[in-house]
């Protein structure tokens, strides 16, 4: 601090003693080793940065008046988009104003937000807390509570049944139980009220001893508004993006597209895909690489907040309430299928939607909001 402020540190300590006497507190804890600063201290010291901050700003003021655009610039960026929203604006930023010095710091979100709080940055480049949009998103989901529980909910239990080849037993013989009512299988119709998401609903599905272990994100696009082609090319059937999480990483972009094998037109869902696997050569992901990576990083934004997990049980614990209290039997479904629904359940679910679609993929449904 003494050689920062050019002077010796004897001459910083007496000005600093000379400074408590006036104000009638003690600003530093000489007690401990090394010093301290006192609960006061720290609000004096974060004043005096205000001050300085303040004083630097007039020399501001007046070089704008003047015209006068230069100096040193701090600027702070995550590692992210620096290598491709650098090149986009420094140039052009550099010939512009040639008497600034533009000094550039890559650092993490937390970084910056820490030094632009100190005064330590001019500006910064940097996404919002991811944990903070997740957070904002389960806040606007929509309570099932009461009756919606029925009709937006379903839960089954899975019984015995063939996977690969070889019968597995039933959830309740595995717990040598004759009666349980916990469910292994569930499905949830949801909204989340916000302006991005109004009126998208949102199906979720989750369960034991299915087909196969999968998990996947499914966006299915709306219906065109008008058919340019004759009935004779065939039904329409709507877009849809897959993304796949588990076992490979891809993504799979379904559209329709004219048969060029024939010459009338004809048409049918042709499959995009990438595979990362295959793409990158040498990758191999399991499930916690990711995890394990960020958090030697010291990356947070896949980690669950305490706040995030609190937001998350506040939504689902009136749907967990209602099923106990009403003790609903959940529908039973053969090990190694995909805990088909029965279809009247369906009708129950997306009665207020409209019609239920039915792709060729016998593990995926959709629902058609008309």
């Amino acid at each position: 601090a003494a050689e920062h402020s050019f002077v010796t540190q004897p001459t910083l300590s007496m000005q600093i003693q000379k400074l408590e006497e006036e104000l009638e507190i003690q600003i530093f804890d000489r007690g401990k080793k090394p010093i301290e600063l006192t609960s006061v201290g720290k609000k004096i010291v974060n004043q005096a940065h205000n001050i300085v901050n303040e004083a630097e700003r007039m020399q501001d003021v007046v070089d704008q008046e003047k015209g006068f655009i230069g100096g040193e610039f701090k600027l702070g960026i995550i590692p992210t988009v620096m290598p491709t929203l650098l090149p986009m604006f420094l140039r052009n930023f550099t010939n512009k104003y040639p008497k600034v010095h533009l000094k550039i710091e890559e650092l993490t979100t937390q970084n910056i937000i820490s030094k632009l709080n100190d005064g330590h940055l001019d500006a910064a480049i940097a996404a919002t807390p991811l944990r903070n949009e997740k957070i904002k998103v389960l806040q606007a989901l929509r309570p099932i509570t009461g009756d919606n529980v029925g009709r937006y909910t379903v839960r089954g239990q899975y019984v015995a049944g063939n996977i690969n080849e070889k019968l597995e037993p039933g959830y309740l013989e595995e717990l040598n139980c004759g009666n349980s009512l916990t469910e292994t299988f569930v499905a949830i119709r949801a909204n989340i009220d916000n302006w991005r998401w109004a009126q998208v609903p949102f199906y979720i599905r989750t369960g034991k001893r299915l087909k196969r272990r999968s998990a996947e994100i499914v966006i299915q696009f709306k219906d065109v508004s008008h058919n340019a082609f004759e009935e004779s090319a065939g039904q329409l059937t709507p877009n849809r993006l897959i993304i796949q999480l588990q076992p490979e990483e891809r993504m799979q972009l379904i559209l329709m597209a004219k048969d060029m094998t024939q010459l009338k037109t004809e048409l049918k869902p042709v499959k995009l895909d990438l595979n990362f696997t295959e793409s990158s050569k040498g990758f191999k992901s399991f499930g916690y690489k990711r995890l394990l990576l960020d958090a030697i990083a010291g990356n947070a934004s896949l980690f669950i907040h305490r706040d995030e997990g609190s937001a998350a049980w506040k939504w689902v614990d009136p749907i967990i309430d209602h099923w106990q209290e009403n003790k609903d039997v959940p529908f039973l479904y053969r090990a190694g299928s995909w805990g088909r629904v029965r279809p009247k359940i369906y009708l129950k679910m997306t009665s207020e939607l409209g019609s239920i679609s039915k792709p060729k993929s016998n593990y995926f449904y959709s629902w058609q909001v008309n």
